[in-house]
């Protein structure tokens, strides 16, 4: 299971995840810090060592992408916000 020469009929579609994930995120960079502490939970879970099977493209991309979807907390004098 997920090899990804097995999968490029989903290859397609991982990239149309990726990239419609990656819009709002590329929308709000301006207004977000350079380094945000809060988010390091987050930088611990795509450091994982990678598994021994895949788990397939779409899951694959799934995986990361609810990692940066993931709420966080507001800061300090700023309006509620998700990233």
């Amino acid at each position: 299971m997920g090899d990804p020469l097995h999968e490029q009929d989903q290859t397609p579609a991982a990239l149309r995840q990726v990239i419609d994930a990656a819009g709002p995120y590329l929308d709000r960079l301006p207004q977000r810090l350079v380094y945000d502490r809060k988010a390091e939970p987050l930088l611990d879970e795509l450091g994982r060592p990678l598994p021994e099977q895949g788990v397939g493209t779409q899951a694959a991309v799934e995986s990361c992408c609810a990692s940066g979807r993931r709420p966080r907390p507001p800061r300090p004098g700023r309006a509620s916000t998700t990233s």
